[in-house]
């Protein structure tokens, strides 16, 4: 039960007509579900073991709503972290969400099939480059959709340093 809950299927578990026998499928011969719930069954069950090496999340919150995928997204980071300290385990993350990848120790960027950018969210934000870029452009459809990115420039911020917007330097 620690999985589930961990996994965030508490609920899923609660609407399912047998609960953990219930038989699950897309075949028509199991219970089928919403894709947020697969997530969340997916989640709990890399969480079943106690002391993994290695745990390897591929898009873990791409199906679930924000405010969901926030919740699971703190708690997949506090179970990283804690298995990183205690057993020197190492969790893998491959996302598209940004807000997901800045919490990393190490982000690594691919594109166009090869390696491009490697370091931590505030190395690769002060490198400008394509972490950087997307970053601003995910972040900037959140406060304001209706606005198109801000074109490249050297702004003066209050404290007089100089900052480089990032947004369209794809």
């Amino acid at each position: 039960m620690r999985a589930i809950d961990l996994g965030g299927a508490d609920a899923v578990l609660a609407r399912l007509a047998d609960g953990l026998d219930t038989r699950l499928g897309t075949d028509g011969a199991g219970a089928d579900l919403a894709g947020g719930q697969w997530q969340r069954l997916a989640l709990a069950r890399s969480s079943m073991r106690e002391t993994p090496l290695l745990v390897v999340l591929d898009e873990p919150t791409a199906a679930l709503e924000p405010i969901a995928e926030y919740e699971i997204f703190e708690r997949v980071t506090r179970l990283a972290r804690h298995r990183t300290e205690r057993y020197g385990a190492i969790t893998i993350a491959i996302t598209h969400r940004y807000s997901m990848a800045r919490t990393a120790d190490l982000i690594v960027v691919v594109h166009d099939g090869g390696l491009q950018e490697i370091g931590a969210h505030d190395d690769l934000m002060a490198y400008c480059g394509r972490y950087a870029a997307m970053y601003a452009r995910e972040r900037d459809a959140f406060l304001e959709p209706h606005l198109e990115p801000a074109p490249s420039r050297t702004s003066t911020e209050s404290s007089g340093t100089s900052r480089r917007n990032c947004a369209s330097d794809l």
